[in-house]
């Protein structure tokens, strides 16, 4: 794991335990064959803060969506795809059954289709799967 990621996650949730090894320590998207030096792939993180913004949170039951934001994740898929990424070495993961249907509705109806990006709602899940770079969609319960 690229050690941008790596620290965060270490500093977030391990105290600053881990460390990325040194033969992915500067690992990137663009270094892998086949994929083109875009910007989307020549930065290891990608953070896409919506607060303050048009896009709101749709609650139904116990369960949360936003249209606004299944739309930036299809737009950052099609990115992927542009630059060469294949639809089965991509994932998505969010917590929330509504946000996944409003991703799959999203990808339906764009012209831009990430049709078979996988998506799971749970971290868990995607750590069994081989799939390399994934998107987070994580909306922020206040």
């Amino acid at each position: 794991m690229n050690d941008l990621i790596m620290r965060w996650s270490s500093e977030e949730m391990y105290r600053g335990a881990l460390t990325a090894h040194p033969s992915v320590f500067n690992h990137l998207l663009k270094d892998l064959e086949g994929l083109e030096n875009t910007e989307i792939t020549s930065r290891p993180l990608c953070y896409i803060d919506t607060a303050g913004s048009a896009l709101h949170e749709t609650l139904l039951g116990i369960s949360r969506g936003n249209t606004g934001e299944a739309k930036l994740v299809v737009e950052y898929l099609a990115g992927l795809k542009e630059a060469g990424l294949r639809e089965s070495d991509m994932a998505v993961i969010t917590p929330y059954n509504l946000q996944i249907e409003f991703i799959r509705t999203e990808m339906r109806g764009s012209s831009k289709r990430s049709r078979s990006a996988l998506l799971t709602d749970s971290r868990d899940e995607k750590k069994k799967r081989s799939s390399s770079p994934w998107l987070e969609a994580t909306m922020l319960v206040k």
